[in-house]
């Protein structure tokens, strides 16, 4: 066999093995670079006779004070970062809805809103709630919000104050500059009596990651309870406790049951305690927050499993196709030939380093990487 045949041989035999790679090293990337979110410009591709509204709901309080600090303020902030679209709100207690009512003040539920603004014309709503997990109140907005989906061309629900990583991060940075001269901060949620309760432990041990080891978590209504938080505090020398409310308001709750129960059984336990009386809607942190879930939620759809494989499996192909044409025209010059097989390599264990190690960062917030560019798909279509 002649030299040229030789390297012919080679050459075929290095293409097809560089076109398993190619598409091994794209489907590896993808997997780990998609999340669950697509770019989708929700109000940006309004036609004419289309109308957007960003739809702000809350739990809702019967204390004006702290509506006036928290629910008001958010309304505001986002009513800054959509000019020129529609901001309404709703809220979701009946009971705090019940007894507004009977001091004349009317408050729709999510249910009435979506009507109200379907009658209004309005075609296209962003749905973004102050909840602090994703929990009951975000389930019973699901469920809202499925019922009148068909008589809208589009309706997106955006996330609640704790989805990402990123987000617990952030909450941890706004939370803790608050704390006083006190041996130990308890923060103390809501809770829930689903699974998603766990994402109250997150916190805690968030925290605790963070170098916070003087910082706990309890919850009213869930786990973790009122003796795990005190189980972990007796561990520590501590004296003296800060109360801080770990909910958007501070309204029945916070005075009755933090202020009240909880600071009493405490004191019970030795500890001279104090107690913010300030809901986390009020730290203009949070709420800067909570706009920008409502930025991201405008510009990003969420996928579910069956339109994330449809979308996942178009790109993969795409990058597919134009990574084989690049490499293939580039390894059929002798000269380039094995240079050729030294570049494939490095890219490869530097994909696969950049995917396995950290996830991508996305424009905003990291809900999806999806949302950054593949460095690998740069470096091939380019």
């Amino acid at each position: 066999m002649s030299i040229l045949n030789r390297f012919s041989f080679l050459k075929n035999a290095f293409n097809s093995v560089l076109r398993v790679f190619c598409l091994f090293c794209i489907l590896s990337q993808s997997v780990r670079a998609e999340g669950n979110f697509m770019e989708s410009d929700l109000f940006g591709s309004l036609k004419d006779g289309e109308k957007g509204a960003v739809l702000v709901v809350h739990f809702g309080t019967t204390h004006e004070d702290t509506r006036a600090k928290t629910i008001d303020a958010v309304n505001k902030k986002i009513a800054e970062a959509f000019p020129g679209i529609e901001v309404r709100e709703a809220w979701t207690s009946r009971i705090v809805m019940r007894r507004l009512k009977a001091q004349g003040i009317q408050k729709m539920n999510p249910e009435e809103a979506l009507k109200q603004l379907k009658a209004d014309g309005y075609t296209h709503i962003l749905v973004q709630p102050s909840s602090i997990i994703d929990g009951i109140e975000t389930e019973s907005l699901r469920k809202d919000i499925a019922a009148q989906q068909q008589d809208f061309k589009e309706v997106r629900l955006s996330i609640p104050l704790l989805y990402s990583p990123d987000d617990y991060e952030a909450v941890i940075k706004a939370i803790t500059t608050q704390r006083g001269k006190e041996d130990a901060v308890l923060l103390v949620g809501h809770g829930t009596y689903t699974p998603n309760t766990a994402q109250y432990a997150m916190l805690d041990y968030m925290l605790k990651a963070k170098g916070f080891d003087q910082w706990f978590v309890g919850t009213i209504e869930g786990y973790p309870y009122f003796d795990d938080a005190l189980s972990q505090i007796r561990k520590k020398d501590c004296k003296t406790i800060l109360l801080m409310p770990f909910l958007f308001v501070a309204g029945e709750h916070v005075k009755n049951d933090i202020a009240g129960d909880w600071k009493e059984e405490l004191e019970k336990q030795g500890y001279h305690v104090d107690v913010l009386m300030k809901g986390l809607g009020e730290n203009p942190a949070i709420q800067d927050i909570i706009v920008q879930h409502a930025r991201f939620s405008a510009t990003h759809q969420s996928m579910d499993i069956a339109k994330k494989n449809m979308h996942k499996a178009k790109k993969n192909m795409n990058s597919f196709i134009k990574s084989y044409s690049y490499f293939s025209g580039f390894s059929t010059t002798p000269r380039l030939f094995f240079p050729s097989i030294l570049i494939t390599i490095g890219l490869s264990k530097w994909t696969w380093r950049r995917y396995s190690v950290s996830s991508t960062a996305g424009k905003e917030f990291r809900y999806s990487s999806s949302n950054q560019p593949s460095p690998l798909n740069g470096l091939i279509v380019k």
